[in-house]
């Protein structure tokens, strides 16, 4: 079992080390990327290409991690706001608010967009006092038998590849900085993603602020 340290959150945590992480391995491409272009002046384009391509991949998966520096900065948002940030709607307007930082969640939906391929499919929202918000995702695949993941990142490492992990790690830590609960099904039919998003008292929104 992994401990924290007293009073920090797993993101704070890993925004201090993407920074970090990002400071260091950015001199370093910058260098690469140098030399790689100077060497295309003297030899063949297509001896480099394999190696352009690698620092390309590099450099976006530090930026791409570099995404979730920074503290949160929850506000009060309406429940058919935070439906319509997901591109979903509502049909009804309830009266209870929704905390989050709105660039993260933002960066957590162009994070499960790259995962699913950017697909076109579109979320849909429910809501109930008793559970929240629940937002479900359903796109058409043949999978086969039946599994189950609670994690957008075991999701990836189980069906999608190493190369889909970082952006899955992303949304993962996005998501439980939020408190937020993740559901993913896959059956011979589709593949069903549910978040799970409770309401929160100006109280309880007063806290997280602190």
């Amino acid at each position: 079992m992994a401990y924290l340290p007293r009073g920090e959150s797993e993101l704070a945590i890993f925004s201090r080390f993407s920074t970090a992480f990002s400071h260091v391995v950015r001199g370093d491409l910058s260098v690469i990327t140098n030399e790689v272009s100077y060497l295309t002046t003297t030899m063949p384009s297509e001896e480099l290409g394999r190696v352009r391509n690698r620092c390309s991949q590099i450099a976006a998966t530090v930026s791409k991690i570099a995404g979730v520096s920074g503290e949160m900065a929850p506000t009060l948002f309406g429940v058919a706001q935070v439906a319509a940030i997901f591109g979903a709607r509502l049909d009804s307007s309830p009266a209870e608010k929704i905390s989050l930082d709105r660039g993260k969640i933002e960066r957590l939906v162009s994070s499960i967009r790259e995962i699913f391929g950017d697909t076109q499919t579109l979320w849909t929202a429910e809501w109930s006092t008793e559970h929240g918000l629940s937002l479900c995702l359903k796109i058409p695949s043949s999978q086969g038998q039946i599994r189950r993941y609670t994690s957008w990142s075991s999701f990836a490492a189980g069906e999608l590849g190493e190369r889909a992990v970082i952006g899955a790690v992303v949304a993962d830590l996005i998501m439980r900085a939020h408190d937020w609960r993740l559901g993913i099904e896959l059956d011979e039919r589709c593949i069903s993603c549910g978040v799970f998003i409770p309401a929160v008292t100006a109280v309880a929104h007063e806290r997280r602020c602190a």
